[in-house]
């Protein structure tokens, strides 16, 4: 078995219960969708006929052109028409049977990677050879099928094979060329194989099925194409003709080894490789902005080839103008944009959601701002419009009158020093100088962020001079160009939409990829002055010199980068022992890669050449070409609007987004970053990790996407984050850092660091806080106070509903209410319920008449019934407005033989009951449970029980409260308010502290940390007492509040040392009202706290496992976030393949080798960073537009 060792056990490269799956799709795939399994005989022989059909059905053809005189290609196109009419017919009444029978059809989705398959039915066993198409689908599978059939039979003629190839070749390229064509024709009339080449899921649209099918066929048809058209072009096509023999013999080989891309993957490069190798544009972040700016540049060109007809100089001065609007960000500026916003003017809804297809396009326009940004950069076009006219103007002109060599070498010398001093102003901005010695200028230690940014600004300084060169020298590099540039002499049609389209793409390339098009054309005027006009370099033109530069250069760094993947994975498969195979298969990994060392380099070169991922199989040193995709690589990797999965750690990313893509901007406008589409940035700050790419780049902005990593707390996870932290504090590390870059084969290259503001995290154990007699007391004492701050603060609302000259009537009706029967707005009439025999207990109300205490006999809990529930209170979900509400008690008892509920009959009543505090909501009691002994907004609280908590009020800080509230303009309380408001506060204190309430229920208790977690998250001990509290939803949320401020003083006590005094501590109640949120980390409004920049957090927790408590604090502050580059091809490399284990192999183990850590590439991390549903980023920012300028 293929296995590794790590930490004494074994890690599969490929489970056994998966080899059967992966022996089964290797051979679907090799023939083209055979599936040869476990079956009865007929099954086999049913699929081996239709396969080899085509084959046989030419066998007469095959004769009739060799015994005859007849054409090939009507010959071919008869043969053609009766494999499609064939295909066509068996298709229309699968289709027919399928709609017949359609419940029958379930054993191919059921047992499609089962071993062994059964059948019942014969048309089972239709239903498990043939895929459902559809009509649709049947005739444009059975019109290629036609195709594919004429183009093979063609080629494969043997009369066409003998003029191309020598006689011991014509055999071997018959039946390998026929196994091709086979192979691509089965998927069109049975089902479509698995293909290692995967771009999307599968089924991942309505039109998957159709185009899986069609894979194989356009392969066929393209190389089939290129021979008729060499044939029919070229005068000596021998050569040619046996490359493309070679090549369909070689297909199936392309297709088991995944190289060929699916249709969409390919055409979705063409275009892009359309775009940017010969249009000089940009890679774009979708799909539909591609195919829009591939639109538009072939306009451009074609408005160009028709400009050069007349004036090169006018098709030169036409492209440059042309180059700086399309490396403009244009889809910021569409007219849709604009009418968009004007509609959401009109209609006042600016704050609606943007639609889908707006948000697909482009950014979030719907602020003003963003209309004087586009103003703003219209301005300026307008001025180096007119600062490029004269200067370029003038300079051609030089150019077209006859410009000497002496000028050329001038401009060609201009040209290398500001390429030169570009070069050392970059150098400088990054922490490593040629990825090897350490800037001096960096700053040398992150410990302290005031240092940081002081010696930051060095680097700022330095920036200053880069930056104004980037702005002038595309400028200089047109004038460059038209300085070499010289009057075209090409007549033909082809040659000026050739010329067109190349002065287009350097002329853009100037604007959109500054540093690259600078070097480009420093090596092209160098090699123009160097070498002899005589030569053919000389008559291809500046314009077509520097394409091929440009391409030599390009293949060139993704060679390197590839060289550099390639010797990262090999060093770190020899040294670390965790990631070693078991001996043999270890020393057979090794002797493999140097046996075919020669053709590992040959892979690496042609991947560079068509800009394909080198895929590492399993993550090992053997590599293969991975099909080429867009430079984004996956099929979209941006989730418009932002999103995420549902974990507790996407909020902090969320929060941090607008600070990491400042950082980055600030990073790439210095030049310490690319800002080149496909870099990766590696962000760390404190424990979270993030990777920001580059989708899109041009004149003074880029489109950069941002994905938060998970936090967990996992062995790889761990091991990669702990070598990220070691690398950066090799980098920072003060007197101890490296003054050379001793990780240079890691994928990671630390390049800046910025100041960012976000939050900072800690989690604090609790032992010996809440877990302290000492300190429970204290919290009792605490909890009193806050209770009267927070119910303070709320006075002037409920001020309003009972003014001081109506207390007397309160009062009056409150008296007449216990010794009359009132009435309810109904008139009808009412008993009363008659209390306990003997019963001298008194209940407390906390909105009785204010001036005296309220006595309200306890009921008879037999009467009503009373039931206590067998689940805890917990928190209610509190209404916009907080008030204190309450209501004035009336003893109105319950007609016993009425229908009506305790509750309905209580809600009559305080429909004409006036109330002491604001009423904001009346809540049922819950559970379908008989009504209260009491009315709501009673607490039978026994007079003794209250007599015995009034000595324990702190008027003294109730008179510090009220001096301090009543300093920021409210009035004071009159002392019948104030009587009334400590039996509100002692009334809730007796609910809320644990050893209070379970001595109102006749039981001695006494406060344990479990009770001030629950307590802190909304449960307290349930009693009648805590239920009539509950059927108050503000006044419950005001309690809770009051309590979780007790909780973080009891908290600040243990870190900060204990309060002085009471005017401390009200400032302390001060700063956690104005900069504190104090709650559960579970709701909602914590989200909303991080999100709105709430300065600090606070939140009481529990570990089960160690049975502790905890405290999490968030704290809003600044703290240096390190940045550094990841290797593009390690990245594309690993995403291969685990594209190639999970899609095709369905290698999902979560121990296989090939997501374990590895310290040198980052594996795991890489893994993490993928596009759903293969990675499992907890945040994915929408699209960001960073500012270079």
């Amino acid at each position: 078995m293929m296995t590794t060792l790590r930490e004494g056990h074994s890690v599969p490269l490929l489970n056994e219960y998966k080899y059967g799956i992966a022996r089964r799709r290797l051979l679907q795939t090799a023939t083209g969708g055979l599936k040869l399994r476990k079956a009865p005989w007929y099954v086999h022989a049913s699929q081996i006929s239709i396969w080899a059909a085509p084959l046989l059905l030419y066998v007469p053809f095959l004769v009739l052109a060799e015994v005859t005189t007849w054409n090939v290609y009507y010959l071919g196109l008869v043969y053609a028409f009766l494999c499609g009419g064939g295909n066509l017919a068996l298709g229309i009444v699968g289709v027919l049977i399928r709609r017949k029978f359609s419940p029958v059809f379930s054993v191919c989705a059921s047992q499609t990677d089962e071993d062994s398959v059964h059948f019942n039915t014969f048309f089972e066993t239709y239903d498990f050879i043939f895929a459902s198409k559809g009509l649709v689908g049947t005739a444009i599978h059975s019109l290629v099928y036609g195709l594919v059939a004429f183009c093979g039979s063609t080629m494969l003629s043997p009369a066409l094979m003998r003029e191309s190839l020598p006689v011991g070749g014509t055999v071997p390229a018959f039946v390998l060329g026929w196994f091709a064509v086979c192979s691509a024709l089965y998927p069109l009339m049975a089902s479509p194989p698995p293909e290692p080449a995967i771009y999307r899921p599968n089924n991942a649209h309505q039109f998957s099925p159709l185009l899986n099918g069609l894979m194989r066929p356009l392969y066929v048809v393209l190389v089939t194409s290129t021979y008729y058209g060499v044939r029919q072009l070229v005068t000596q096509p021998a050569l040619y003709t046996q490359l493309l023999y070679v090549a369909v013999c070689a297909l199936p080989i392309g297709w088991l080894l995944g190289t060929l891309p699916p249709l969409d993957a390919l055409v979705l490069w063409l275009m892009e490789q359309a775009l940017v190798v010969l249009m000089g544009g940009s890679p774009l972040p979708t799909d539909a902005r591609l195919a829009a700016m591939l639109l538009v540049s072939l306009a451009t060109v074609s408005v160009l080839a028709v400009i050069a007809t007349k004036s090169s100089l006018g098709m030169l001065l036409g492209s440059s103008a042309m180059g700086f609007v399309l490396s403009q960000d244009l889809f910021s500026w569409t007219p849709y944009r604009i009418s968009y916003y004007c509609f959401k003017c009109l209609r006042g809804n600016l704050q609606a959601t943007t639609p889908v297809f707006a948000s697909y396009w482009s950014f979030d326009f719907r602020h003003v701002d963003t209309i004087q940004s586009m103003l703003k950069s219209v301005g300026v076009a307008g001025i180096k419009g007119a600062l490029l006219l004269p200067l370029g103007v003038a300079v051609m002109y030089l150019s077209y009158t006859g410009t000497t060599a002496t000028v050329q070498r001038v401009v060609c010398a201009c040209t290398g020093v500001l390429y030169v001093v570009q070069f050392l102003l970059e150098s400088s901005q990054s922490l490593y100088v040629m990825k090897i010695f350490r800037n001096p200028c960096h700053p040398s230690s992150t410990d302290n962020t005031a240092k940081f940014r002081r010696r930051h600004k060095i680097l700022d300084i330095i920036s200053v001079p880069r930056r104004l060169l980037a702005n002038l020298l595309p400028l200089l590099l047109v004038s460059c160009i038209g300085v070499f540039i010289a009057p075209s002499s090409v007549h033909s049609a082809s040659g000026v939409v050739w010329s067109a389209i190349m002065t287009a793409r350097i002329t853009r390339k100037v604007w959109q990829a500054t540093p690259s098009a600078h070097l480009d054309l420093t090596i092209t005027s160098v090699l123009s002055l160097s070498l002899s006009k005589d030569n053919g370099w000389a008559v291809l033109g500046i314009h077509t010199q520097v394409f091929i530069v440009g391409l030599a250069l390009d293949v060139t760094r993704r060679l390197w980068r590839k060289l550099e993947f390639v010797t990262t994975l090999l060093v770190g498969f020899a040294t670390h022992r965790k990631l070693r195979l078991t001996l043999p298969l270890h020393t057979c990994v090794f002797v493999l890669f140097f046996l075919l060392s020669p053709l590992l380099l040959a892979t690496m070169l042609i991947s560079s050449v068509i800009s394909a991922p080198l895929l590492p199989l399993f993550t090992l040193p053997l590599f293969v070409v991975a099909f080429p995709r867009t430079a984004r690589f996956w099929p979209s990797c941006v989730q418009f609007g932002g999103s995420y999965s549902k974990n507790p750690d996407s909020v902090f990313y969320e929060q941090a987004i607008p600070e990491m893509a400042r950082a980055l901007s600030s990073s790439m406008k210095a030049g310490a970053i690319s800002a080149q589409p496909g870099t990766y940035v590696l962000m760390r700050f404190q424990d979270r990790l993030s990777i920001a790419t580059v989708l899109e780049s041009g004149y003074g902005y880029c489109i950069a996407h941002i994905r938060g990593l998970e936090l967990q707390e996992t062995s790889c996870h761990t091991v990669e984050a702990n070598r990220v932290d070691d690398i950066f504090e090799r980098a920072y590390g003060g007197s101890c850092r490296a003054s050379v870059n001793i990780n240079p084969l890691n994928t990671l290259r630390p390049v800046d660091s910025a100041v960012i503001t976000t939050y900072s995290d800690a989690h604090n154990v609790l032992s010996g806080v809440i877990d302290q007699p000492a300190s429970l007391d204290k919290f009792s004492s605490n909890l009193l106070k806050t209770l009267v701050w927070v119910l303070f603060q709320h006075r002037d609302n409920f001020r309003r509903y009972l003014p001081l000259s109506t207390v007397a009537s309160v009062q009056s009706q409150s008296q007449a209410a216990t010794t009359s029967p009132v009435k309810s707005s109904a008139e009808r009439p009412t008993k009363k319920l008659a209390g306990k025999a003997g019963s001298s207990d008194d209940t407390v109300s906390w909105s009785s008449s204010v001036g005296s205490l309220e006595l309200e006999p306890i009921p008879n809990p037999q009467v009503l019934n009373i039931r206590s529930p067998a689940k805890r209170l917990t928190l209610l979900p509190l209404r916009n407005t907080l008030s204190l509400p309450g209501l004035i008690a009336e003893d109105r008892p319950l007609d016993s033989d009425s229908d009506a509920t305790p509750d309905r009959a209580f809600a009559g009543s305080l429909q004409s009951a006036p109330t002491l505090f604001s009423v904001v909501d009346r809540v049922r009691l819950a559970g379908g449970r008989a009504g209260p002994a009491s009315p709501p907004g009673t607490i039978p609280i026994k007079h003794s029980t209250l007599n015995k908590l009034r000595h324990r009020f702190p008027h003294d800080w109730l008179r510090i409260v009220t001096s301090s509230r009543c300093g920021q303009g409210q009035p004071e309380m009159p002392p019948a308010e104030v009587d009334q408001f400590v039996k509100v506060v002692l009334a809730c204190f007796s609910v809320a502290d644990t050893p209070t309430s379970g001595s109102l229920c006749g039981a001695a208790t006494v406060t344990k940390p479990l009770d001030v977690y629950k307590g802190f998250h909304g449960e307290f001990p349930h009693s009648e007492h805590s239920e009539r509290l509950a059927a108050d939803t503000a006044l419950m949320h005001m309690v809770h509040k009051a309590y979780r401020y007790a909780v973080k003083l009891l908290y600040d006590d243990a870190s900060l040392g204990e309060v002085q005094d009471d005017n401390e501590m009200a400032k302390c109640l001060e700063s956690y009202d104005d900069d504190w949120f104090i709650g559960s980390e579970t709701e909602s409004k914590w989200e909303e706290a991080i999100r709105n920049k709430k300065p600090h957090l606070f939140s009481l927790g529990r570990d089960l496992e160690k049975s502790t408590y905890t405290a999490h604090v968030l704290t809003l502050q600044e703290m240096v976030m390190n940045m550094g580059q990841l290797n593009p091809e390690a990245l594309h490399g690993i995403w291969s393949d685990l594209s190639f284990e999970l899609f095709y192999l369905t290698n999902d183990d979560e121990e296989r080798y090939s997501i374990q850590a590895h310290p040198t590439v980052l594996r795991n991390l890489t893994i993490q960073s993928a596009d759903p549903p293969l990675g499992y980023s907890v945040y994915s920012s929408s699209i960001l537009r960073l500012p270079l300028n």
